[in-house]
C-alpha cells in the first residue's frame, strides 16, 4: 500500500507542478486545465481502488481454501470426449 501512495503523491505533485506552470502563462485555458487536473485526480483514486480490491480477492481466496470452498466447486471433469 505505501507504493501506491507513494506513487500517487509523486503523481499528484507533478501534476500540481504542470498546472502552477501553466497557470503563469498567458491565454490560460482552465476547462483543459481543470479536466486535466480532475483526470489526473481520478487516476489515483482508481489506483487505490484497484489495489484494494486485489487486497480484499487474495484475502478472500485464503480463507475459501481454508474452507476448502475452491475444491468443492472447482473441482469438475470432463467425462468422454469433450471437445
Amino acid at each position: 500500500m505505501r507504493f501506491v501512495i507513494i506513487g500517487d503523491i509523486i503523481v499528484f505533485l507533478f501534476a500540481m507542478f504542470i498546472v502552477f506552470k501553466a497557470c503563469r502563462q498567458e491565454n490560460t485555458d482552465y476547462l483543459r486545465l481543470g479536466t486535466f487536473v480532475v483526470l489526473t485526480l481520478t487516476l489515483g483514486a482508481l489506483s487505490i481502488y484497484t489495489y484494494d480490491t486485489r487486497l480484499m480477492s487474495k484475502v478472500a481466496q485464503e480463507q475459501w481454501k481454508k474452507s476448502s470452498v475452491l475444491d468443492t466447486t472447482y473441482s469438475m471433469e470432463a467425462i468422454g470426449n469433450a471437445v
